[in-house]
Order: C-alpha cells, then structure tokens, then sequence
C-alpha cells in the first residue's frame, strides 16, 4: 500500500433543429447557440462512431460549452469511448482542452476565440446513453462604464468591467478553463459572479479582481473608482499577480503566507517535473538523524511545521529530527538551506495508525525560521477545495523505479470526490471525512514514498492554501487509486490550539 459514424448526430442552432451526422466529416455548427447530442440521444449511441464538430460563433465573440448530461463508457485513460474538445478552428492547431468519458459531467468551458471543437469516439463494443451539450456565444468583457465604482472593499461591485488593470480578459465565473478555481456562481450566489466581470468572492482588501483568459496568468487585479456616493477617487490596484507557464511574478518573501517570491512555473503538461527553485518555499525536508530525508513538511509559522503523524510515529523524540528549510536539491547542499532542530513532536491524538485516519503531527522548531524568498508560510485553508481543482503536490519521494529525486518535484493532481474515491473500482470505502483524494483516473501524476508529510496546496485568488498532507495510497501513479491526503480543514482548531498553548 502507498501509495466511422452508422446514425445521425443531432445538432440544433437557433430555434431550428438540423439533422447532420458531423461524422465522416466535421459539421459547422455556426450560429450564436444550439445543442449538440450523440446520435440517438436519449437512446445508446451506436459502436465505431466517428464524429467531430466545429463551433463557430460570430467574430469577436467567444464559445460557451456546457454539458447537460454524460455517460460514456469509462476507461482509465478514456481509450475506449470519449469525447475530446479543442479550443480553435480545427484538433490539429487548437490548444488541447481535454478528453472525457465515464458519468461525471465534463467542465463548462469557454473558449479564447470564437470557435472550438469537439470531438465523440466509440469502439467496437458496448454503448452508453450519450451526452447532450449546449453552446452559446459570449460577448467578451468591455471596459467599465464610466460610473462604475464601489464602496469598501469592493464586495458589492456590481458593475460589467471585464478587463485587468494590465488590459487582459476576464475568464467566465462559470468557466474553469483555462484557469480551474473554485469560485463556481452557483456555489457563491451572494458575489454576483455573472459573466466575466471583475468581482472580490474572498473579500480581498484591495479591491475586485478577476482570473484571465491568459493562461499564463491566473489572475490580476481590476481598476475602479471608489466612492460611489458624492466624488470618486480613483484606486491603482498593486501589481501581485500569480503566473504560470512564463514563470516570473511578483512576490514579497516577507513571510506573507502563501505568496511565494519566486513564482513556480505552472505548466499545462500533465506529469511530475522539476519545480523551480525557491518556488515552493514552503516546503520542508525531514532528516532522520540529521542525515537521511524521510518526509516532507510544510512551514506554517515561524517556528512551526505540519507533517503526517505516521511519519513521526515511530520516532518521537525531538532530537532525532533535523528541519531542513529552503532546499531544492536532495543530495547537495544549496546556499539557501538551513538547518533547525526540533523542540517539540506533537501527534493527533486521535491518530489511527490502522485506518491511517487523522494522519496530521506538528513539529516545533528550537529557532525561528528567518523568512526570505526561499523558505516562508504556507496559508491554512478555510473551505474545503471543490472536486475537480487544480492543485499542485511537491516532495523528493520516489518517482517510480528510479529512486529518490534530487530535484524538488512538483505534480498537478484534481481533486477527486469523496463517493468517487470511496467506490468500488477506487478504494471501496477506505476514505474517511478526514481524507481528501487528488489524482487521475488513468494514474500517471501522484505523490509516493518519500513524499509523505509533504505539502498538497491548491491556489486561491493568487494565495496557496495547505488544504493537504501528503498521506498514502496503494502504489504510485496507479490507475483507480489517487493519493491521498489529510484534510486540513478538519484540523484548524486543532492547529491553533497547539501554536497558542506550546
């Protein structure tokens, strides 16, 4: 334990219903909206279906796809039947959105352009009832009128702004590409996130802000005038922003929890890859014997770090720990690392070594950690992350028949649902209300031995949040079987009572 289309496919554009199989050769499916339904929707679509459709909405317009029902036959790696969708003109220069199958309902999408595709398969053998989807055009986000303003912080900002203060598109509150988030509307009614317009769902100080269609940056900041009532003033949102693929950003390595001053570089691939030095500056290595790496940990304060209970449970002295922070290479010794011993080991209470439930410890440092860009706090989480988020797990555990790394790793794993995962073919019932699941169902990406206590951080509006430890699994990277991970909302009060008392 560890870890070729036989019937026609329905398209319907306007208030007009139009047969066209879309299979053999792709259909245009051009209009401001319509349905889309694998062929003999309700009824099971049909074996060796080959089928593809373009979306094309007017220009300067952007495609809105949502699906309304999904069933598919599963595979892990979605080999069998699935449908794949593209955001571009054509599968062979459009950027990869995903391939889905199985019942879960596959993300609301909305393109960067006026057009996408979508792409149904089937094989030779057994059929499922299908899918219907529904597009729309969206016109993308304009400038502010002239009287938007706000009062406070912002959180009543009702207003149509749709663009950062750098000039870049607001992405729809109902979109989860490219950026996957957590602030869904219909979870969040009270914020008003209709369309993409700039809003403040965390109550942020600074004002409204919006996630961006630039996948190279996830979110920025948006310029309104406070003071709705008698004259305005104008307020200059500050520059933070968290970005991926590029890898550069703006940070402070103040100790502000969950901003790292070196941003790491957030990649589209799928798959574990060295982290960026410095990126991850939470993360901490645990030498047994100040000597051998045997868990990771995460800094939380000055002088405290959270790790797995079974990683200290046989060894619960102190002095047998040394906390490595501000490290990158396992073997070698990096500038930037220091060395911290411990004073205290605190295990939950109520840590079942059998179930591996409640699998969280806390490690009191003799000194305080002097945070700079290579080692300050991560952010303890306040919500759960909903299923299906986008988040990122690190650690120097093994990457399957080659050993310990020497590089930090890094991995981006969804959130997996609690009945998902407590299911037959996952881990029949294993899964406490204490455990979160994060992986893919084919497997490929997950974290393992070596990486236990280490941390699972999914980002919020910019800000990385400990919603995990690194806990255990069967395997590593197995299809089926996700990592898992001690659920750290469920530990907050816990958490802050040790801090206070010790």
């Amino acid at each position: 334990m560890w870890l070729l289309c036989l019937a026609a496919c329905v398209l319907s554009a306007h208030a007009q219903t139009v047969t066209d199989s879309g299979c053999g050769s792709p259909h245009i499916a051009a209009g401001e909206s319509g349905v889309i339904t694998s062929m003999n929707y309700p009824a099971n679509y049909d074996n060796n279906a080959a089928c593809d459709w373009q979306i094309i909405v007017p220009e300067g317009k952007t495609v809105s796809v949502s699906f309304e029902t999904f069933s598919v036959e599963s595979h892990t790696s979605c080999g069998y039947d699935y449908v794949a969708m593209w955001d571009g003109v054509d599968d062979a220069t459009a950027t990869y959105i995903g391939r889905y199958c199985g019942t879960t309902l596959p993300p609301s999408v909305t393109s960067l352009g006026n057009s996408m595709w979508i792409r149904f398969r089937s094989d030779a053998s057994v059929a499922r009832q299908g899918f219907k989807l529904t597009y729309q055009a969206r016109a993308p986000g304009v400038g502010a009128l002239a009287t938007d303003c706000y009062t406070g912080n912002s959180v009543d900002y009702r207003g149509t702004l749709a663009k950062t203060q750098s000039g870049k598109t607001c992405q729809r509150w109902d979109s989860q590409y490219p950026q996957t988030h957590r602030y869904k509307p219909q979870d969040y009614p009270q914020y008003g996130l209709e369309e993409n317009y700039c809003r403040n769902p965390d109550r942020d100080s600074v004002g409204v802000w919006c996630y961006t269609t630039d996948s190279a940056t996830r979110w920025e900041y948006c310029d309104l005038s406070s003071g709705c009532a008698g004259g305005t003033t104008t307020t200059q949102a500050p520059t933070t922003t968290t970005t991926g693929g590029t890898g550069t950003g703006t940070g402070t390595g103040d100790g502000s929890c969950g901003v790292p001053a070196i941003s790491p570089i957030l990649s589209r691939v799928v798959g574990g890859e060295d982290a960026r030095q410095g990126s991850w500056p939470w993360q901490v290595s645990m030498l047994l014997y100040g000597s051998s790496h045997v868990c990771g940990g995460s800094i939380i304060a000055p002088n405290w770090i959270a790790t797995a209970a079974h990683c200290v449970d046989s060894n619960r002295s102190p002095s047998q720990w040394t906390i490595r922070v501000g490290s990158h290479r396992r073997q070698n010794t990096d500038s930037t690392q220091r060395d911290h011993a411990v004073s205290r080991v605190i295990m939950h209470e109520r840590y079942n070594s059998n179930l591996i439930d409640n699998d969280i410890a806390l490690m009191k440092l003799s000194s305080s950690i002097t945070f700079d860009d290579y080692a300050s706090p991560v952010c303890l989480p306040t919500v759960d992350a909903p299923d299906g988020t986008m988040c990122y797990t690190t650690g120097w555990g093994s990457t399957g028949g080659s050993g310990l790394p020497n590089i930090l790793q890094q991995g981006k794993v969804p959130v997996v649902s609690r009945s998902t995962c407590n299911s037959g073919s996952y881990y029949n019932g294993q899964i406490t209300n204490n455990m979160i699941c994060a992986g893919y169902t084919q497997g490929g990406v997950d974290a393992c031995q070596g990486d236990s206590g280490g941390p699972f951080v999914c980002n919020y509006s910019g800000q990385w949040t400990l919603d995990g430890v690194v806990s255990w699994g069967y395997g590593c990277a197995q299809a089926y079987k996700p990592g898992v991970y001690t659920r750290v909302t469920n530990y907050i009060s816990w958490i802050n009572d040790k801090l206070a008392n010790y």
